[in-house]
């Protein structure tokens, strides 16, 4: 009987550990799949970054005319949430709508660096076409790393 209690006891006492361990794996099998999934599909999620970033307003009137996107995805975890998120290194160019009459002033072509913005929820990568202009990826993670933590170099490579 007494045998019970210890087993008991240390099945009580592992558990935690047990528990933690588990969804340590479990996470990390996650974010391998996240990562490998974003480099399957970072094509189609930049051409739903431009069209989604042609339709919110924009400072000056200026509409975005297209972007280029550069190098590799730098990715970090929301420290609170756990979501992950990728930065990508973007040049949006912007240039005046159609419908706008000619400004000698206005510069038309103009181009801007900025890190666009994935979020991966529920299984799924996606983006609001939101981006941080003026800054790089490895800036943005800077900037942010009381949200976010990075995920190492290492973990990135699929």
């Amino acid at each position: 009987m007494i045998g019970w209690w210890i087993a008991g006891g240390v099945v009580l006492l592992i558990a935690p550990f047990a528990y933690v361990a588990l969804r340590r794996m479990f996470r990390d099998i996650t974010t391998e799949r996240a990562l490998e999934l974003f480099h399957l599909q970072r094509e189609m999620l930049e051409a739903k970054f431009l069209e989604l970033g042609r339709s919110l307003d924009h400072p000056k009137g200026l509409v975005w005319a297209d972007g280029d996107f550069e190098g590799e995805a730098r990715f970090a975890r929301h420290r609170r949430t756990g979501e992950l998120v990728a930065f990508v290194d973007a040049t949006i160019y912007f240039a005046l709508p159609e419908s706008a009459p000619s400004d000698p002033q206005q510069p038309v072509g103009s181009r801007r660096q900025s890190t666009a913005i994935f979020l991966y929820k529920h299984g799924h990568w996606g983006t609001l076409g939101r981006s941080l202009f003026d800054m790089t990826p490895e800036e943005a993670l800077e900037q942010y790393r009381a949200d976010y933590e990075p995920i190492l170099a290492t973990e990135q490579h699929v």
